[in-house]
């Protein structure tokens, strides 16, 4: 997804935006950008989905290990604040905490390691748990919106313990 914020370039690589989609794609650059450019954690994020959409766009180029080798920088980052999180916040996850999990997870989904998709995967489905559910998070319904996409096509490539998400209801599916 690519739009245009005042005289700033966002891109989200991972989040499908096309034009029949329009609302997404608003939801994001209303709300998702303000939030991620004043944290550092979500900006890391934002970077490190920056680098994996660089790295694939120039591949075979002297760039794709520079991509390659920061995004590795940032994912390093963002595991470690994430942990830091976790443990200072638990139970009371803040959004920004669980957004971070989420868009971890779809990292995971985008470099196909299976294991930790499940694990980040479940991680953010926990962290809502504790904070009450899906209907408790914020940023307008994006991060419930973000999460319902993410246990769909993660439960399409890793068995996901729906147990955790029993009574809940996510995008098309009832658990």
């Amino acid at each position: 997804m690519t739009t245009t914020l005042k005289d700033v370039t966002i891109v989200v690589p991972l989040m499908s935006c096309h034009s029949a989609n329009t609302e997404f794609c608003d939801l994001i650059a209303r709300t998702w950008v303000p939030v991620a450019r004043a944290s550092a954690n979500l900006l890391d994020i934002i970077f490190l989905l920056s680098c994996r959409h660089l790295h694939t766009s120039h591949a075979a180029t002297d760039q794709e290990y520079l991509f390659m080798r920061k995004g590795l920088h940032y994912k390093s980052r963002c595991l470690k604040t994430l942990r830091d999180a976790i443990s200072i916040e638990a139970p009371n996850f803040t959004d920004s905490t669980i957004a971070q999990a989420i868009m971890l997870a779809y990292d995971e989904l985008f470099t196909r390691d299976l294991k930790m998709l499940k694990h980040h995967t479940e991680g953010a489905l926990q962290m809502v748990k504790l904070k009450g559910g899906p209907d408790t998070l914020g940023l307008d319904g994006l991060l419930k919106d973000m999460l319902s996409k993410l246990v769909a096509k993660g439960s399409g490539e890793v068995r996901l313990d729906t147990r955790i998400v029993q009574g809940w209801t996510l995008g098309d599916h009832d658990w």
